[in-house]
């Protein structure tokens, strides 16, 4: 639940306090007030009634808004101060920005006090946010088990939290004062110079693993997390020694476990350093004797696997130089284990083995090389390959046509689009008929179930916005109804008044759909005006007209029925209006007070579009179409348009 927003008015004159108020309560949030007058009031009310936000006018009886400025730094300066004045000039606001107003505003520009306050309370919501994180940052840097630090391009180290010297036992100013390469083991040199100029070149170091020498000798593995920010670099990194140790011991476990189980279907043999084979199961003899060979001495226990290789390497057998070399390296401890995968066909079928090699258990003198049969993996791996490229050339045709067909259905809405565009009154006939004007209008789609209208028949104009049943392909068709049945009412029927074109544009769009052997209820709202020298008459279905005139809004409401067929069936109404000079008047359809958006993604809703409209009065009609389509898009943001948006603005 969102508690209520408490705001202290310092003003002494009652008819302001009183526009503050009415301003301030449009903004969506309920609002709570206290006032005070003079610099003793203002000193007691701020005390008890600890205000959110004050709204000070610059000039008072005997006090000012600077004054109660610098009074608000010293006993509540987290509390945002907005100034009002009546005038303003540069040197004035220079110094109200410099002791720290969050915002002011001239007194004429009163109608933007909404928008002043949403954004201050946003601006000392996210001072708040950045205050907090930077509070919980320094905590974590403190407390953190993690070394945590920021070195510059030479490698030097220049910030580190605590976590440094606990890991690594140095002190601050031993860690501060040479490039940490140094600290490296000299192994691990090259490769972590090769991360580092990486790094350089926009490739953050991420999990990269080295030793590091500690104050009393020994060395440490740490795992480092690195990233660059112009000249400097962020540094993350953690002790895995402990680790590193359960790895190498878990890994030799389950390599050891691992020869076990493949024993039973796998040609085994053990060998010592020299090569000699001390040890074979059944199934390696057994092997041997299927593929010609006679004499188990040559390869069974007693014969010498690493000659047997070299002879082959005498033959040029690259696989046999690649099992020697993994063997040798397995016994110097540079390899945990070796695998390779190689061909081994017979004169019957094709086959692949795999061969492993690792030490037997935790004996560094005996080694386990086992060789298993996967050809019916390697042929099952075939056949997936094979049904791959079948079904990838399936998927090609396939998305070639969806991409015939998805062109085609594209032509057809963009030729759809162009006959839309052309029952639109262009942009030149609106300006020449209606000078004093804007139109923002944003289809969510290609084409568009909104439409806006504009004729000139004697010394009648007539103009309006239509929002028809839905939007995109269905929208537009019905669109293209609605727009003739307007045209037909004032140039076949000869018909003036709003209210009576509506309903005879009513009856000829209910005629249209009655051709259809199906029950058609589609139509549209709509707000029509025809306006006469300064006599302007409205008739409306479901849609209001608003008029701007002296600072106030003015809305009259259109009859509650749309364009179609609707029970009961009433005549729509007709307003007439005597406008004054500078009444400015505007026709919208729903799609832009039904946007999604703002910090909270709620609905604009119209009570706040009215707001939007009454801020900008001081813009020319050109310039007030330009802002109301950016605010529209900054107000959507990320998320989807929901519907189509016309708004048309036109200035007595």
């Amino acid at each position: 639940m969102i508690t209520p927003l408490k705001i202290l008015i310092l003003e002494d004159l009652q008819t302001d306090v009183e526009l503050v108020k009415y301003y301030a309560n449009t903004i969506q949030r309920k609002c709570i007030f206290a006032e005070a007058k003079s610099k003793n009031s203002f000193h007691c009310v701020l005390d008890e009634f600890e205000p959110d936000l004050i709204i000070s006018d610059y000039q008072l009886d005997g006090y000012n808004g600077l004054r109660a400025l610098e009074y608000l730094k010293s006993h509540r300066p987290d509390t945002p101060l907005i100034i009002i004045t009546g005038t303003l000039g540069e040197d004035l606001a220079v110094q109200i920005m410099k002791k720290g107003a969050s915002d002011f505003l001239l007194k004429k520009n009163i109608s933007s006090l909404p928008a002043s306050i949403v954004r201050t309370l946003r601006e000392v919501e996210e001072k708040k946010k950045n205050e907090e994180a930077e509070k919980i940052r320094k905590e974590l840097f403190e407390v953190s088990v993690d070394m945590i630090g920021i070195a510059d391009i030479d490698g030097y180290l220049k910030v580190i939290n605590p976590a440094f010297e606990k890991t690594l036992g140095y002190s601050n100013s031993e860690l501060l004062n040479k490039p940490f390469i140094e600290f490296i083991h000299p192994e691990d040199v090259k490769s972590t110079k090769g991360v580092l100029f990486g790094l350089v070149n926009g490739i953050p170091i991420e999990g990269f693993e080295n030793r590091v020498q500690c104050a009393d000798g020994k060395y440490k593995w740490l795992e480092w997390n690195i990233n660059q920010k112009g000249r400097k670099l962020f540094c993350n990194g953690r002790d895995i020694s402990e680790w590193k140790k359960a790895q190498k011991k878990l890994n030799k476990s389950e390599n050891f476990n691992k020869d076990i189980l493949t024993s039973l279907t796998s040609q085994i043999v053990v060998i010592n350093r020299s090569g000699v084979i001390i040890e074979v199961n059944a199934s390696w003899d057994k092997f041997a004797l299927e593929n010609g060979v006679v004499d188990l001495n040559k390869t069974s226990k007693g014969s010498n696997y690493l000659e047997i290789c070299r002879k082959a390497i005498e033959k040029n057998d690259p696989i046999s130089r690649e099992v020697y070399d993994g063997i040798i390296s397995v016994f110097e401890g540079r390899l945990d284990c070796f695998e390779i995968e190689y061909p081994c066909h017979s004169p019957t079928e094709k086959r692949w083995f795999i061969l492993r090699a690792n030490l037997f258990e935790s004996d560094a003198n005996l080694l386990v090389v086992s060789h298993s049969n996967i050809t019916d993996l390697k042929q099952a791996q075939q056949l997936i390959l094979e049904m791959n490229d079948e079904l990838e050339e399936r998927i090609l045709q396939r998305t070639s046509q969806l991409e015939i067909k998805n062109k085609e259905i594209t032509d057809s809405i963009n030729y759809a689009r162009r006959i839309q565009k052309a029952i639109l009154p262009s942009e030149k006939y609106l300006q020449a008929q209606i000078p004093n004007s804007f139109l923002f209008y944003s289809p969510k789609d290609i084409v568009a179930g909104d439409f806006y209208w504009v004729q000139s028949i004697d010394d009648h104009l007539m103009f309006a916005v239509a929002d028809c049943t839905g939007h995109g392909v269905p929208g537009a068709m019905v669109s293209v109804i609605c727009n003739s049945g307007l045209n037909r009412a004032v140039h076949e029927y000869k018909i003036e008044d709003p209210g009576k074109i509506l309903d005879m544009t009513r009856n000829l769009v209910i005629q249209e759909f009655e051709k259809s052997e199906e029950e058609v209820k589609d139509g549209m709202d709509i707000a029509l005006c025809v306006l006469k020298e300064n006599k302007l008459s409205f008739s409306g279905a479901h849609m209001p007209l608003l008029i701007i005139r002296n600072g106030a809004c003015i809305e009259i409401k259109g009859t509650k029925q749309p364009i179609g067929k609707f029970e009961p069936t009433l005549p729509f109404e007709s307003h007439e209006i005597e406008l004054k000079k500078d009444d400015i008047v505007y026709l919208y359809t729903d799609g832009i007070i039904d946007q999604f958006g703002g910090e909270y993604g709620k609905k604009l809703k119209a009570q706040v579009f009215k707001s939007v409209l009454l801020s900008i009065q001081a813009l020319d009609m050109k310039q007030q179409g330009e802002f109301i389509e950016q605010f529209f898009l900054d107000w959507k943001g990320e998320l989807e348009q929901v519907d189509d948006v016309c708004l048309l603005g036109l200035k007595i």
